[in-house]
């Protein structure tokens, strides 16, 4: 049996001229404009163009199709078909379709994740603000001002068809909560956020206080020289620890011109605590610029009333 030597093909009454080619795999996400109407007018604008046929339908029987397989010709010329007919007609192009699995497998996980989303949210939406005056789950989110809504939000974005199940019937169970928890919760947000914020001004007139201090510090005294009658106010105390297994608590003072003194002694002092000491300049040093005086062999001294 001898090989033809101008074979002929059925897709060649497309007016296309074989050998055919399987070039390339596209999805069409037609359920997308039922939910994202931006999605998918991009979608289309996006969409790969032919020369034969259109988006939605195999090129050669006409039948309505969401996988479309493009298919060139010898000429160049290129259509649409769909999975059906590849495998029917074959032409050879069954093993190209099988190069095009993993691109396909992904299309459709991805329209599939992306449909779930949106009914995700929409339930979430729904009942957005009553979510948004809930407490995040997670005190540490909540006093940020974190909501319920964005710990639903995070938690289920791209998540599982289970898991997103899992954290809607979270959701119906605080919308169905006892209206007295459902105002101690709120209250209790309210709290949490105010707390927050005032410890963080607290913390920001700390660090202006420490700021100004690192600024106004000077070295005071000669290194060597003994002093008398010095007044210190404690700013912190911190414990350390000697190779020695000794414990040591590094105490810092300053004076009325806020320049820093540095003393390591087994005493501890509290914070605002007022001493007057004697004692001896060991040396001057710098910690995160800021000029400190370190002072040993210090004494308390009590200061007699005129």
């Amino acid at each position: 049996m001898t090989k033809q030597e101008n074979p002929t093909y059925k897709f060649d009454s497309l007016g296309t001229k074989g050998p055919y080619r399987l070039v390339d795999y596209w999805y069409f996400n037609r359920s997308l404009q039922s939910y994202n109407v931006e999605g998918y007018n991009h979608m289309m604008r996006t969409a790969p163009k032919v020369d034969i046929g259109g988006i939605g339908s195999c090129s050669y029987c006409g039948t309505p199709i969401i996988h479309h397989y493009i298919v060139v010709d010898s000429t160049g010329k290129s259509f649409f078909t769909g999975c059906e007919c590849v495998l029917k007609i074959n032409h050879g192009l069954k093993k190209d379709m099988e190069s095009f699995k993993p691109k396909r497998d992904k299309a459709v996980r991805e329209a599939s994740l992306m449909k779930r989303n949106a009914n995700y949210n929409n339930f979430l939406k729904e009942n957005e603000d009553y979510y948004r005056s809930l407490p995040h789950d997670n005190d540490y989110f909540a006093k940020r001002g974190k909501s319920f809504f964005d710990y639903l939000v995070y938690c289920g974005k791209d998540a599982s068809k289970n898991t997103q199940h899992k954290f809607m019937g979270i959701a119906k169970e605080k919308l169905n909560m006892n209206p007295s928890l459902y105002a101690s919760e709120v209250e209790r947000f309210k709290n949490l956020i105010e707390g927050y914020n005032k410890e963080v001004a607290e913390q920001e007139a700390e660090r202006k206080r420490r700021e100004e201090s690192r600024l106004a510090s000077k070295h005071k005294f000669e290194v060597g020289a003994k002093f008398e009658g010095l007044e210190l106010t404690c700013e912190f105390s911190t414990c350390t620890t000697s190779n020695w297994a000794y414990t040591t608590y590094l105490n810092s003072f300053i004076d009325k011109d806020k320049n820093c003194f540095v003393w390591f002694t087994n005493k501890k002092y509290s914070r605002g605590e007022i001493v007057t000491l004697k004692g001896t300049v060991k040396s001057h040093t710098y910690y995160q610029d800021r000029a400190q005086t370190i002072i040993t062999r210090c004494k308390e001294i009590e200061i007699e009333a005129a």
